[in-house]
């Protein structure tokens, strides 16, 4: 029995010895600053995720203005270029070509282009300043024109925009 006295004696003394024994570890006030410190972190890095993020986006969207605005004046000079007559219409333009006829509605917020009324295309820019002219005379409604001036708005950009027409004798006198 004295041998389990014994160990039940070291146990108690284990304990005892634990129960004093100083362990480390942070205070109540380190944790709290650290946490402190780790919200203003996590709060910088996400607004520069952010402000990184809506860059982005109007770049994006500068680039697509960008790219609508470049397709659409290409497409006007190849139609211009290809058209055996050009009418004015009451919102835009009308293009004869052998293939059939392509159509421009010229709005304020935007161009839509309809290809021989099978493929609409639309582009998101704005048109101002309309003026259509069959040598050098303002086009009415309906009247043949050989040049056509407006002025294509991107952002506050205003990019002023001149085709013309070089009718040959044939298309003139059908």
């Amino acid at each position: 029995m004295v041998k389990q006295w014994e160990v039940f004696k070291g146990y108690s003394e284990r304990k005892e010895t634990g129960m004093n024994k100083k362990v480390r570890a942070f205070t109540l006030m380190e944790v709290t600053i650290a946490m402190l410190i780790s919200a203003l972190v996590v709060s910088v890095t996400y607004t520069a995720y952010k402000i990184v993020g809506n860059t982005y986006q109007n770049y994006r969207k500068k680039q697509e203005q960008i790219g609508d605005l470049s397709l659409a004046d290409q497409l006007l000079r190849r139609d211009f270029f290809k058209a055996r007559k050009i009418y004015r219409t009451a919102q835009g333009l009308l293009f004869e070509q052998p293939e059939g006829k392509i159509t421009y509605q010229l709005l304020k917020e935007q161009v839509i282009r309809q290809q021989f009324e099978i493929r609409v295309d639309t582009f998101k820019i704005s048109i101002t300043d309309l003026q259509c002219a069959f040598e050098q005379k303002e086009a009415e409604t309906g009247a043949l024109t050989d040049q056509c001036r407006f002025i294509m708005e991107l952002g506050k950009n205003r990019i002023p925009r001149n085709y013309q027409k070089i009718y040959s004798k044939q298309d003139l006198f059908e």
